[in-house]
């Protein structure tokens, strides 16, 4: 029984209370990470009205599809950083965290479950799982390639397809909604509620996400109302 929600970790909650997403210790600016995919997610789409979103055209690659596919993953980067260091995450080696670190992100916040479905999408691809392979593997392929990029973009350019793109642009969605549900946080940290059901709109109101089947024992059981004045009212996760 979980009866302290997690930093950066939405679970379901049996007491059917939230709010705790809006406070100040919860995510340290969790409202720049979503503005940042907002802006992606728009740019995005945008780039439909250039490149249709089918698979016929899932390999088509450009500067612009690069741009955005770039951005997106390192977004998706800062996101699997923040989640480990706000839950203070202690790497037993040393160096950097790599996709090693990034994997364990994998087990507490169900990644691997969640699925995409792209609007207008024209073939098989139009329902995407960016974290699929993370069921039996530390590889993403549309990451790894991002990495190539980064090191050498001429000679892997191709690999800034528009299916690495879209993946990359859910797989932010996916980590947001991980963290903060379909919550858009304000200024002021006011939150907007939708339903209970595991499919629904996702941030920035275009693509729909399907969350996790939760079991039991991930579902948080807390009154937020009874916890949320406390010195401390949330625990860190351990990876």
């Amino acid at each position: 029984m979980i009866v302290k929600p997690f930093k950066r970790t939405y679970r379901p909650n049996k007491h059917h209370s939230s709010g705790y997403e809006g406070h100040s210790l919860y995510a340290v600016d969790g409202q720049r990470y979503i503005d940042s995919f907002k802006i992606i997610q728009k740019d995005l789409i945008n780039l439909f009205d250039f490149v249709y979103p089918c698979d016929d055209n899932q390999s088509t690659y450009s500067i612009r599809i690069q741009d955005i596919y770039v951005r997106a993953c390192i977004e998706v980067e800062a996101n699997l950083y923040a989640i480990l260091k706000e839950n203070v995450y202690q790497k037993k080696e040393k160096g950097f965290w790599n996709i090693a670190d990034f994997f364990k992100v994998n087990k507490t916040h169900f990644l691997s479950q969640y699925t995409v479905t792209i609007p207008h999408w024209d073939g098989k691809n139009k329902t995407i799982r960016p974290f699929a392979n993370w069921i039996d593997s530390h590889t993403l392929d549309w990451f790894k390639a991002y990495h190539g990029i980064k090191h050498d973009k001429y000679v892997t350019f191709r690999n800034a397809n528009l299916l690495n793109t879209v993946t990359a642009v859910t797989a932010n969605l996916v980590l947001l909604s991980s963290q903060f549900n379909i919550l858009e946080l304000t200024s002021g940290w006011q939150i907007y509620i939708s339903d209970d059901s595991r499919t629904k709109l996702g941030l920035g109101g275009y693509f729909s996400v399907t969350f996790p089947e939760f079991a039991e024992d991930d579902m948080y059981n807390f009154d937020w109302d009874i916890i949320k004045n406390e010195s401390e009212p949330f625990q860190n996760l351990c990876f």
